[in-house]
């Protein structure tokens, strides 16, 4: 599955975030989970419906990182901005189900994140494989890229404790002749597939590492999976 997903797309919008920010308006405010209600029909006349409640169902467009998840110096995508931004990263082969994207103006910074489901344990198998394989990752995160435009790339260490399985990659690009830096995590927490992209000038300390924004995310799952398995 890991194969199939629009690494292009999302890079590219990094980049067009990055160099003119459009993060202004309301912060990104997951909607509330309802729990499904199925209404049985008896067979014996005369008897009212019953209604039975299911098992609450993780809505997983709530995997995102709010405002209070960041720095106050971020502000978030606008709301339309990033409904635009799903429509166009879902295709037949890859379905997001959450995704977010903040902008710190001031030092320069964009954090970023989508997620998608990964049901199989077949496609949950290809994901760990390609994480693991530091080589065939980064040439999957850094396709479409162009060599003129990376500069150097490095796989990222310091990803203990982050999903079941991890792997991620630090380029120095150059964006119109300003050099930033351009950190990817990929991870995978049992259904889910999340990918964690962070952008700031290069020789700079980001805000936000891409490792926190990742574990603040990976935690985010752990959470929703828990509450929805009681």
């Amino acid at each position: 599955m890991l194969q199939k997903m629009p690494f292009v797309p999302v890079c590219l919008l990094s980049l067009a975030l990055f160099v003119a920010p459009r993060a202004q308006g309301a912060e990104i405010l997951p909607r509330p989970a309802a729990a499904a209600l199925e209404a049985e029909q008896s067979s014996d006349k005369g008897q009212s419906p019953s209604i039975r409640l299911l098992a609450q169902r993780p809505n997983f467009s709530q995997l995102v990182l709010t405002a209070q998840d960041l720095p106050k110096s971020f502000q978030a995508m606008p709301q339309t901005d990033l409904e635009q931004l799903r429509r166009d990263l879902t295709q037949e082969d890859f379905q997001v189900a959450s995704v977010f994207a903040f902008m710190d103006p001031n030092n320069f910074e964009l954090v970023m994140g989508i997620t998608t489901q990964i049901q199989s344990p077949a496609e949950q198998q290809d994901f760990d494989r390609t994480l693991n394989q530091p080589e065939v990752l980064q040439a999957l995160l850094t396709e479409g890229l162009g060599q003129s435009e990376i500069k150097r790339r490095q796989p990222l260490t310091n990803l203990n404790n982050i999903g079941n399985s991890a792997g991620g990659v630090s380029l120095d690009v150059d964006l119109e002749g300003v050099p930033a830096r351009l950190d990817i995590i990929a991870f995978r927490r049992d259904e889910v597939g999340a990918f964690v992209f962070v952008m700031y000038l290069n020789e700079e300390t980001p805000v936000m590492a891409a490792s926190e924004v990742a574990r603040k995310l990976d935690a985010r799952v752990v959470k929703m999976l828990s509450t929805a398995a009681n």
